[in-house]
């Protein structure tokens, strides 16, 4: 918008998105100016140019058809006069603009060009010269004489490492241990995070991605094209060799300037500062069930463990009687269940009851409502349930989710239970102990009192209730906080947090 002088123009359309797997941000060219070169302030992208006039303030029929247009009709009649080379400027570029092909946007051009820069990296990585320009193993004695560093103070380092790098063309910082500590143990437990750098045009995503002490960027558009085999752009370096004896913990980086300036570079580090030094904000994601969904840090929340209840008090009992093909029982368990569990570890426990809806005999094979695939899969998870303890609700929600539950077994076991072992849980399902689970289950689902009439079936600490079971099926997250009788978590009293905005 234009300032009350009528002079800059700022706004911008920005669509973001959460990034965990493979999810595409979208970077959306600004509707005025001062963020997309030629396009009139109110004038949306690919809408025909106006011609405006210097002698006429009349409306041209595409504006009209513009509901922003009367929002600025004032300001642009001010710049029009009170800077009239400035507004010619503006009308030229917006009048290039539309020049530019159909399908032309400043995402497809970073695109090309990264391509073009990559394949470079790769013709000369292919005749023997170095392709990333990255130190290797860089360390800080590389840097430091840590000798001379050793009758030194931590202010006096802190000082000779600002001044050291005042006048480099790169980013540094000093962090205290202890703001370190915690800015670490984060990292632990969320090592890749999606970090959004503002331009003109839009935003920029970067994918960072932590690597020991050392955290690595690589744009959102390189890491989708390249996947493993994305470059780093950004090399974020955090050096402990003196956090114990002096208290600070030294930071530099390394950058590509083909890709990320020094500018850039320091609104990522201020990020991470942001969302990994700061308890406050690391608990944002975990402030409410949709957010956590939405950007897919449910794990996260559950290890961050911020639910505090009360010393003592019994956790919540939530069990599920489901078969692993019901429709309805997939969504319960994977879009209200297992988020809701993340989040609320701490004051409710949850018991996954696959049923097989009948036995024929005592040896011959049993049978199910959706075929013989539901039952193996219905066997699989009994065994994974049986023989993966606390990994296996994640590995049941990784089958769940997917496409074919049984098909996904081995990644998702691999995935959430790297110690497990697959041919365990392969000779459980094709040896007897698979049917004796499986039997078990169904013995404990007919014993239910009331009788189950269908599934998924919930109770709650043993009871059930149609009102509780609707109640679980629309929200089982606000359900979960109002059964529990210890004291409230903030998660569920929606207690607000006062956080700090600053980005960059």
């Amino acid at each position: 918008m234009l300032d009350g002088s009528g002079g800059n123009m700022a706004a911008a359309l920005v669509q973001m998105a959460c990034l965990y797997r493979g999810r595409v941000a979208v970077r959306i060219p600004g509707l005025f100016p001062g963020l997309a070169p030629g396009l009139v302030p109110g004038l949306a992208p690919g809408l025909a140019p106006v011609h405006f006039r210097t002698f006429s303030l009349k409306k041209e029929p595409e504006l009209e058809d513009n509901p922003f247009y009367n929002n600025y009709q004032e300001k642009i009649r001010r710049l029009r006069s009170s800077k009239p080379e400035e507004f010619k400027t503006l009308e030229e570029n917006r009048l290039h603009k539309k020049k530019e092909p159909l399908g032309y946007s400043t995402q497809g051009e970073f695109i090309k060009k990264m391509e073009e820069e990559l394949e470079k990296r790769d013709q000369l990585a292919a005749g023997g010269g170095a392709a990333g320009g990255f130190t290797k193993d860089k360390t800080l004695g590389s840097i430091l004489n840590l000798d001379l560093t050793q009758d030194m103070t931590g202010e006096d380092i802190s000082e000779l490492w600002k001044k050291f790098y005042s006048t480099k063309d790169t980013i540094s910082a000093v962090i205290s241990a202890e703001t370190f500590e915690l800015l670490f143990s984060r990292a632990q437990s969320c090592p890749t995070f999606l970090f959004a750098v503002p331009h003109e045009e839009g935003y920029e995503f970067f994918l960072g991605q932590w690597s020991g002490q050392q955290l690595h960027f690589t744009s959102l558009i390189n890491a989708q094209r390249l996947g493993d085999h994305a470059p780093s752009q950004l090399i974020l370096y955090h050096y402990t060799e003196v956090q114990a004896s002096k208290g600070v913990v030294l930071m530099t980086a390394e950058r590509d300037p083909t890709f990320i300036t020094v500018h850039q570079a320091q609104c990522l580090a201020n990020q991470v500062q942001l969302f990994y030094g700061k308890q406050e904000t690391f608990r944002l994601w975990c402030s409410s069930l949709q957010i956590a969904i939405e950007c897919q840090v449910q794990k996260q929340c559950m290890e961050l463990r911020a639910t505090g209840p009360a010393p003592g008090r019994p956790l919540l009992v939530v069990t599920l009687y489901y078969d692993s093909l019901c429709p309805g029982c997939r969504v319960f368990l994977t879009q209200q269940l297992y988020p809701t569990w993340t989040l609320l570890k701490d004051i409710m426990t949850i018991t996954l009851v696959p049923y097989t809806r009948e036995l024929q005999s005592a040896t011959s094979p049993f049978s199910c409502q959706h075929g013989g695939a539901e039952c193996n899969t219905n066997m699989m998870e009994a065994c994974i349930l049986h023989l993966a303890g606390d990994a296996s609700t994640h590995i049941i929600n990784c089958m769940e989710s997917s496409g074919n539950a049984l098909h996904a077994a081995r990644p998702c076991v691999e995935q959430y239970w790297p110690a497990g072992s697959w041919a365990g849980v392969e000779g459980c399902v094709g040896g007897g102990r698979g049917l004796q689970l499986i039997r078990g289950h169904a013995r404990r689902t007919l014993e239910l009192d009331p009788a189950h009439t269908h599934l998924p079936w919930i109770t709650f600490d043993g009871e059930h209730s149609e009102e509780m079971q609707d109640k679980a099926l629309s929200s089982l997250f606000h359900l979960v906080c109002d059964l529990y009788k210890g004291g409230k978590p903030p998660v569920c009293t929606g207690a607000l947090v006062k956080l700090d905005r600053s980005l960059c």
